[in-house]
């Protein structure tokens, strides 16, 4: 079985090792798509064996959700193997065993996993793994993102702005989607208040005139007391996830 990941990145240095260490035990192949990191971000994606390219998304150096759709929208088009994943990397597809997992739901083209947020009140730490780590999290519908699927059996995923939402054409009328809380998606943003800031506030520097006019990441924007507000509401109101 083979799969092939999809990521996008800007200046990811502190949270990449950790998605390559995850998607390492089960996938073929990790593609990158970097958006002119100044940091280390590609040296350590050059530098990893499963990692076959490295490509430049150029966005005048700011975030632009309308053009890094398009990229999530058709940077898999040309994808010969089993599976795709098409994620950001802060998320990381999780079942304690995907390959069996995948084995055993062959006959569906897409899948649909549970979306947590995960929480932790200090940066993991380095060479080992995130999950073994960071286990407590909140459940968060808005991660439910259709980002596990067959390739050879998809026309177009019609992504909208951050894949959230996506509205398929599959080439089969009786292509079904798995859609159970065993399969997860665990986004690691809220990795310490400090952490959290900080990305923010990088973030929200960058924003395109196309993402100040429609709205898309004004959450970078937020008051600092807001965004501490938020971070301690889901701190308080994280459980075991893993």
């Amino acid at each position: 079985m083979k799969i092939t990941v999809y990521t996008m990145c800007y200046n990811e240095e502190s949270i990449l090792p950790f998605f390559l260490n995850h998607y390492s035990k089960f996938a073929t192949e990790i593609i990158i798509y970097d958006n002119e990191s100044t940091d280390n971000t590609v040296f350590i994606a050059s530098k990893h064996p499963l990692v076959s390219d490295i490509k430049t998304i150029k966005t005048d150096n700011s975030i632009d959700d309308q053009i890094l759709s398009n990229f999530k929208n058709t940077c898999w088009k040309d994808c010969i193997s089993d599976f795709a994943i098409v994620v950001d990397v802060d998320e990381l597809l999780y079942h304690p065993d995907i390959i069996n997992f995948l084995s055993n739901n062959y006959n569906y083209s897409m899948f649909k996993p549970f979306g947590y947020n995960m929480i932790s009140t200090s940066f993991p730490q380095p060479n080992k793994s995130i999950t073994s780590q960071i286990k407590m999290g909140v459940r968060d519908i808005l991660f439910d993102k259709q980002c596990l699927f067959k390739p050879k059996e998809l026309i177009d995923i019609n992504y909208d702005y951050g894949a959230h939402v996506c509205n398929p054409e599959f080439k089969s009328n009786n292509s079904e989607t798995y859609f159970s809380s065993d399969l997860k998606l665990l986004h690691y943003k809220y990795l310490g208040l400090q952490y959290i800031l900080d990305k923010n506030k990088r973030y929200s520097e960058r924003l395109s005139q196309f993402n100040l006019k429609s709205g898309c990441g004004s959450q970078y924007t937020y008051p600092i007391e807001e965004q501490c507000n938020d971070f301690n509401n889901k701190k308080n109101a994280s459980h075991l996830i893993i």
